[in-house]
């Protein structure tokens, strides 16, 4: 496998491709111009490294690795209308596109300007000089520019028309992806490395995340107290644990149909309670039957040495009893194991799956 700077070098040898950033780790991406009679060779250098497209279309695309516990995501475009996809009046041409791709000054310029709905002095000669060349777009408002050079496409379209096509856009945004959102449940012992994999994976893309281990903690004291009384008088809170969880599970319902992915940590009848027997058992056997189920249960699976060092709140022992019930319980279910000690294999993998799903 190539390094993240052998990869950078090698699309950036392809012809006509310009760097509009350098290397380096998320939050931000490595930003490229990739022209489009580059852009399957520029797409093949990456899958060869095994990184995951997660965006894809003919004139855009988005891959993504974790190394190192670090994400680098590699953006490869050679479009550029959607820094103006609010405003169907304005196409860039090929040229157009070229133009932006080759001149980085130009295309951050442009994109400042599609955002900010202004630009300052030092900008005015740029961008007068792009909207003064027809050949640089395919449709634009012939008055764009004024008598004396000024851009007049900030009157023109974006004061005036934003706020709607913004309103008509996210409209339009929300209803194609109703009913497509996935959710995800990450289970395991305490400090297999739940909280850990999914504030990694969350910077990948917005998701949600619903915790739906133990009580509502607003409600732990009273619940701590009330654990107090002698069994069997005690039992009736399990009652409250599993409406408890019916609400969080409608949490889960409600963004997965607005076409969120929801990361879950924990789910009802997964935790320690899952080594019980008898009537306890019983009971967290029907909660977990009742609750509704994700679209894939994430085993988080270490040695039971090594999650004990991480998190010393339950014996070794107990730990292997939490794993090997969770892998029985949940082999009629659609899972993956993952093995929490190869950090990075594990993420790359869950990525693949999140975006194969």
């Amino acid at each position: 496998m190539d390094s993240v700077f052998e990869l950078y070098r090698k699309l950036c040898d392809l012809p006509e491709v310009i760097p509009h950033s350098q290397v380096v780790a998320h939050p931000k991406d490595i930003d490229l111009y990739v022209p489009i009679t580059c852009m399957s060779a520029a797409r093949e250098i990456l899958k060869r490294n095994l990184y995951i497209c997660i965006r894809k279309s003919e004139c855009h695309s988005v891959y993504c690795k974790y190394i190192d516990g670090e994400l680098f995501v590699f953006d490869l475009c050679c479009d550029y209308n959607h820094y103006f996809n609010l405003f169907s009046a304005v196409k860039f041409s090929d040229h157009g596109n070229r133009a932006l791709g080759l001149d980085l000054s130009l295309n951050k310029c442009l994109k400042r300007f599609s955002r900010q709905g202004n630009y300052d002095n030092s900008d005015f000669v740029i961008l007068s000089s792009f909207f003064g060349q027809p050949e640089n777009f395919i449709s634009c408002p012939g008055d764009r520019l004024s008598d004396d050079g000024d851009v007049l496409l900030v009157s023109k379209l974006i004061l005036k028309k934003s706020r709607f096509r913004l309103l008509c856009l996210r409209l339009k945004v929300i209803i194609s992806s109703l009913k497509s959102g996935k959710s995800f449940a990450f289970v395991g012992p305490d400090g297999s490395g739940k909280g850990f994999f999914i504030e990694k994976l969350k910077k990948v893309n917005s998701v949600k995340t619903v915790y739906m281990g133990d009580w509502f903690f607003k409600m732990q004291p009273l619940y701590s107290l009330l654990m107090k009384l002698p069994s069997p008088f005690n039992r009736f809170l399990y009652l409250f644990y599993f409406i408890e969880n019916i609400i969080r599970r409608s949490k889960v319902a409600f963004w997965t149909f607005l076409g969120k992915t929801v990361f879950i940590d924990r789910f009802p009848g997964t935790n320690k309670p899952i080594t019980l027997s008898g009537f306890p058992g019983f009971i967290n056997q029907l909660i977990f039957k009742l609750t509704p189920k994700p679209d894939l249960f994430v085993i988080m699976y270490a040695s039971p040495l090594v999650v004990f060092k991480r998190k010393q709140e339950l014996t070794i022992s107990e730990i292997d009893a939490i794993q090997i019930k969770q892998k029985e319980l949940l082999s009629g279910h659609s899972h993956v194991v993952i093995n929490t000690e190869q950090l990075d294999d594990s993420l790359n993998f869950l990525l693949g799956k999140w975006y194969e799903l």
